[in-house]
């Protein structure tokens, strides 16, 4: 039995391909970089997309397969720092041929494992993990649960994270969200939109405040289908309609809904 620390995105879009990276105003002044699902079985393939600015010059992508399995960083790697230790590791380098902008390109991994993509863009540098799983594995997912650390450790072993966000912070306007709105734009991390608890709605009604919900923050992401999870914190004996509610908006995960019976 192995353990793989999952990504927080499972779940590619119905073609299956990364975003085709539709940017609104404020994505489209920096870099970005979408994928497809980052959760793989042995010979399945992955797509990265990336999209840059005009002025800014193109840097190489590297993949480094089974990187935390092949990794022995030593003193190299510092909890909270950055993720030079890679350079002592065997890489894989993908051409990006851009036009326009835009660019993409599909690899499949050969072995199963953790692996990491690194993508030089201008001044910057991003991240995306993903895993090739076998079918007796288990998959982990990280989430923190207590208050934000000033800069995540775990962002020094290249795992994201998820956060939850009250969904009416998911803002411009609100330096938290910015924050880890860059997590997201340089380790992939994700951000989920808590919800209010509303048993006191109907169907319909609920479905129209969530859906309105998710239709703001999904504008706000690079890519509209990061925005499938949501969190509900409630404790009810019978599911008011949460259920239908997350299969009409298209919500793969509720994200550890609590309760006392019934869905989890």
């Amino acid at each position: 039995m192995l353990l793989v620390c999952s990504p927080a995105v499972e779940v590619p879009s119905q073609s299956g391909k990364a975003c085709c990276l539709e940017l609104t105003q404020h994505l489209a002044k920096r870099p970005q970089w979408t994928t497809g699902s980052r959760l793989l079985k042995l010979g399945e393939k992955i797509e990265f997309s990336f999209f840059l600015p005009a002025g800014t010059e193109p840097g190489e992508l590297s993949i480094f397969p089974r990187y935390l399995e092949r990794a022995h960083p030593g003193k190299a790697f510092v909890a909270g720092g950055d993720l030079a230790w890679l350079g002592a590791l065997d890489s894989k380098r993908l051409e990006l041929n851009f036009v326009n902008g835009r660019a993409s390109v599909t690899y499949q991994p050969e072995a199963s494992g953790n692996y990491l993509a690194r993508w030089r863009a201008g001044e910057e540098v991003f991240y995306r993990y993903f895993a090739v799983i076998e079918e007796d594995w288990i998959v982990l997912r990280f989430s923190p649960f207590m208050e934000l650390e000033p800069e995540p450790t775990l962002h020094a072993t290249g795992i994201p994270l998820d956060y939850r966000l009250p969904v009416e912070q998911i803002d411009l306007n609100n330096p938290l969200f910015q924050k880890l709105l860059g997590y997201q734009r340089h380790y992939g991390d994700t951000v989920i939109p808590a919800f209010p608890d509303t048993p006191q709605m109907s169907l319909e009604e609920r479905v129209k405040v969530y859906g309105e919900g998710l239709k703001k923050v999904r504008a706000l992401l690079p890519d509209g289908n990061d925005a499938r999870s949501i969190r509900v914190d409630m404790r009810h004996t019978l599911d008011p309609g949460y259920t239908e509610t997350f299969m009409r908006l298209g919500v793969n995960d509720h994200c550890g809904i609590l309760q006392k019976s019934g869905l989890a």
